[in-house]
């Protein structure tokens, strides 16, 4: 029998070397798992996290550097958000406060089912030193740190107590980050010893791993009654979530609404899921919701909730859907959303029972009345909407929804130039307010412009004896008009600077008339002498000693 071959690594090194091999795949795709580490280091992660990560390299394991822990975590959940939780980062912190402004970000991708491994440091394990600088002391339990904190609000948590222990602690942290289900936040507290300890890890650990997103279908059972229900159902709106989103089953939700022609509406994390200018998309719905949208929800009488988890700003408190006899079909992934609002469950991947679905109610359609009816009112919303964006007078105080029409104009005008192939280069900031297809307010035109309206007077008058008072600015500006000052005779470069580069001054511009006055540094340069008048020690007209006679400081910017 031969021995298992292992290799001598501390916990640390061989946590991001296990890291660097950790694969995701759906739909034959694969995806590295964990794609990069934010850090912020200090004495609970510099010499274990922290040096592994600067001896792997960016190519096993690409850093990057926060200023922020919670900031940390909230990109971590945006960058798997937009990768369809197929690939996720990890994050790493010290002890004390570094670890407990991780809570918010956790809570979130808890709460949103986001993927995010969380590596915050931790105290001693063999406590040569105890109490810790940032360390937790209470008097009922010594094996508590302000790691505990993340206990309820992560999907998976383990302390890390010994190296042999992060085999199993690995392995089930990556098992929860890519259950569609299970996942959320992970948290593995290093206690600081043994980020650093060395010990032999069996070669197998680093053996590169590929983890499969499954795809659940529909139970045969299950399948039957919710098409019973759909056609049993006069007036029913689809509801759609995240799950859409994070399903990629935007084409599958598309298919079924031009089959069966149920309104979609949308939550705040499925918006976008079916494209605004589709028939059957009626906007949001809920406490944000468009009138149409929440219009079909009060007189529905079958809500079909895909991907969504039915919060209280998608049911308006449970007071928006009004019909008495309506009932709820849940289409998720999760058995503990589906059941929500008493539904009548369907537990499947978001895809697989859209499709499924739309098979099974192969020839049904809704109402043609009752398409008219909806269709009528999402034109009507839509006129609504473009009399709130429309600016009859140019040279008005722009409203809020005037300013959102200019921004949304241009956005459409982008997407369109992008799907013809005609798309402009990209133009300087100041010329992304060009002229553009809808009436917009001189206002708005300024605001994009970053500009004042020259027409328009100040909101108040100045105070009487205030000129001196801030009365001159100084700027950082470029000395384009000032650049053959700075040159020698003979073209020679000033002070070892290149004579093609133009230089910085800090000029001091009057805000209304005057002469420019440049000067050369802010600060007194090395052994400077500054000419002063020398009066009397008290009797100057401000009583001031080293001042002129007439009381102002030749060097305001010395002091």
């Amino acid at each position: 029998m031969t021995a298992q071959r292992s290799v001598r690594l501390t916990t640390a090194q061989a946590l991001v070397r296990f890291l660097a091999v950790q694969y995701a795949e759906r739909d034959g795709r694969r995806h590295r798992l964990i794609a990069a580490t934010w850090g912020i280091f200090g004495h609970g992660n510099v010499a274990g996290i922290g040096q592994a990560l600067l001896e792997s390299g960016p190519e096993a394991m690409p850093f990057l550097q926060g200023r922020n822990e919670q900031a940390m975590v909230h990109a971590a959940v945006g960058y798997a958000r937009q990768r369809g939780r197929l690939s996720a980062h990890a994050v790493t912190t010290s002890i004390g406060p570094g670890a407990t402004n991780l809570v918010t970000g956790a809570a979130l991708a808890t709460i949103n089912r986001i993927p995010v491994l969380l590596l915050p440091g931790d105290t001693f394990a063999t406590r040569p030193a105890d109490p810790v600088l940032q360390q937790l002391e209470v008097p009922w339990a010594g094996d508590v740190s302000v790691n505990d904190t993340l206990r309820p609000v992560s999907r998976y948590f383990d302390r890390i107590t010994r190296p042999e222990a992060l085999v199993p602690a690995a392995l089930q942290a990556m098992r929860v980050l890519t259950d569609p289900v299970q996942t959320g936040a992970v948290t593995l507290a290093l206690p600081q010893d043994v980020q650093a300890e060395a010990y032999d890890w069996p070669e197998e650990f680093f053996a590169e791993r590929v983890w499969r997103v499954r795809r659940p279908r529909p139970g045969t059972d299950e399948l039957r009654a919710a098409a019973e229900a759909v056609r049993a159902a006069r007036r029913p709106l689809l509801v759609v979530g995240g799950g859409i989103r994070h399903s990629g089953a935007e084409d599958a939700l598309r298919a079924f609404a031009d089959a069966t022609g149920i309104p979609v509406a949308a939550t705040q994390a499925g918006k976008g899921a079916l494209r605004h200018d589709h028939p059957a998309e009626v906007g949001a719905v809920g406490h944000t919701g468009t009138a149409t949208a929440d219009d079909l929800a009060r007189a529905a009488d079958l809500v079909i909730a895909a991907g969504t988890r039915l919060t209280d700003f998608t049911t308006a408190s449970s007071t928006l859907f009004q019909d008495p006899g309506v009932r709820f079909l849940g289409l998720n992934l999760d058995p503990y959303d589906a059941h929500k609002q008493a539904a009548l469950p369907l537990v499947a991947d978001a895809r697989e029972g859209l499709d499924a679905l739309r098979a099974e109610l192969a020839g049904h359609r809704v109402d043609p009345a009752y398409e008219r009816t909806y269709r009528k009112a999402k034109l009507y919303w839509e006129a609504l909407v473009d009399q709130a964006f429309h600016a009859p007078d140019e040279d008005a105080v722009p409203t809020q929804a005037q300013v959102l029409g200019a921004l949304d104009a241009r956005r459409r005008r982008h997407r369109r130039d992008r799907q013809r192939g005609r798309l402009a280069p990209r133009r300087p900031a100041p010329a992304l307010a060009g002229p553009l297809r809808v009436p917009v307010p001189r206002g708005v035109r300024l605001l994009l412009h970053g500009l004042r309206d020259p027409r328009r007077p100040r909101r108040g008058p100045r105070r009487p004896g205030a000129a001196g008072v801030g009365a001159r600015r100084r700027r950082l500006v470029p000395d384009e008009p000032h650049r053959d000052r700075h040159r020698r005779p003979g073209g020679r470069p000033p002070q070892g600077g290149d004579p093609r580069q133009p230089r910085l001054r800090l000029h001091r511009r009057p805000l209304r008339g005057g002469r420019r006055r440049g000067l050369r540094h802010g600060l007194p340069l090395p052994g400077a002498r500054r000419r002063v008048h020398r009066g009397p020690p008290s009797g100057g007209p401000r009583g001031q000693r080293g001042l002129p006679r007439d009381g102002r400081d030749p060097h305001p910017h010395h002091r």
